[in-house]
């Protein structure tokens, strides 16, 4: 990369879900290994437990935000879609991630990336990235 350029930054958001978190992990494992990318991964703490030690911290950041559980009636670190054991449990889960829009859009305007890689059940980010 030349001295002058600046470096692109993406940004990934991977649902609350193993099968959803997997695929874009391993989509910014590719972009980190490109010169000139930063890649950041912007998720909840028990998420980020689940796929940190498959990854270099040297090219990936990761940037947690604290889970709902209280507010959405779930015991700490109950905070994917894979860890519910009931509908309930489920609908829990879908409250919290419902709830963290607003930290999660605070969250994108502070790193301010240049590319959003996001799931497709964060439709919002659509508006987001447009800012």
């Amino acid at each position: 990369m030349d001295n002058g350029s600046k470096q692109l930054h993406v940004l990934f958001l991977p649902y609350f879900a193993t099968g959803h978190i997997i695929p874009l992990v391993n989509a910014a494992r590719l972009f980190a290994s490109r010169d000139g990318v930063k890649v950041t991964i912007l998720t909840t703490h028990h998420n980020a437990s689940l796929f940190r030690s498959s990854i270099d911290n040297s090219l990936i950041s990761i940037v947690t935000l604290k889970f709902p559980s209280t507010e959405v009636g779930l015991p700490e670190g109950i905070e994917n879609f894979s860890s519910a054991s009931s509908t309930e449990i489920a609908g829990k889960v879908f409250g919290g991630t419902y709830l963290l829009q607003k930290p999660m859009e605070d969250k994108i305007r502070e790193i301010h990336p240049d590319c959003i890689f996001s799931d497709m059940y964060f439709p919002w980010t659509v508006d987001i990235a447009l800012e």
